[in-house]
């Protein structure tokens, strides 16, 4: 059986709020989940947002969520629910400088495998960073990117060492037509120069 945990980040602190960003991780198959292996992937998304806490407006708090639910990778069935003995500290923003609500950077996360004649391939917005994160022509500065692909190469490498690696999860659905769940290993993460943005059901 296909098992892929979820790892959750609840943001807050602007009127946008709050927003959710969700990290799949692999487990071993037949759902050798444990607390151990929660411990390990909360931490190592803590550590990504860690990273990147000085992009972010000092408004900004991003709470890594304790609890790992994992599931069926094909069939999208809540399997098990596993707790990290530590919940992760509250990362808060440091820039003071100011923001754009929903302008930000996007992440792309990077799979070997092809599917339906396409590349699987993931993103996670980072949505709302700091107008110091920009250049003059409103492009994603080149610092800023070379931290954003720092802390994501950093977490790839932890959530692999913890023997939960990062993935993608192309949850399975029943139209228009039937299709199973796929999860797949994430190899690399990169964020690129284009600014983002984020719109919501609140627009």
């Amino acid at each position: 059986m296909a098992i892929v945990g979820i790892v959750r980040s609840e943001w807050s602190g602007t009127t946008g709020g709050p927003g959710l960003t969700q990290f799949a991780v692999q487990g071993a198959a037949g759902g050798d989940w444990n607390p151990t292996g929660a411990q390990t992937a909360v931490n190592a998304v803590r550590a990504f947002w860690a990273a990147l806490a000085s992009n972010f407006p000092d408004e900004i708090r991003i709470q890594v969520n304790p609890v790992v639910d994992t599931y069926n990778a094909v069939n999208g069935e809540l399997f098990s629910s596993h707790v990290a003995g530590t919940a992760p500290a509250v990362v808060a923003g440091t820039s003071t400088a100011g923001y754009a609500g929903g302008a930000g950077c996007k992440v792309t996360w990077n799979t070997s495998q092809i599917r339906n004649g396409r590349r699987i391939r993931g993103a996670t917005f980072l949505v709302p960073m700091s107008a110091a994160v920009f250049t003059a022509n409103g492009t994603v500065g080149g610092v800023a990117i070379s931290t954003i692909n720092t802390a994501a190469s950093n977490m790839i490498s932890a959530l692999a060492a913890g023997a939960t690696p990062m993935a993608v999860w192309s949850r399975p659905r029943i139209v228009p037509e039937p299709r199973d769940g796929f999860s797949t290993e994430v190899l690399t993460g990169s964020a690129g120069t284009k600014s983002a943005i984020l719109r919501g059901r609140r627009d």
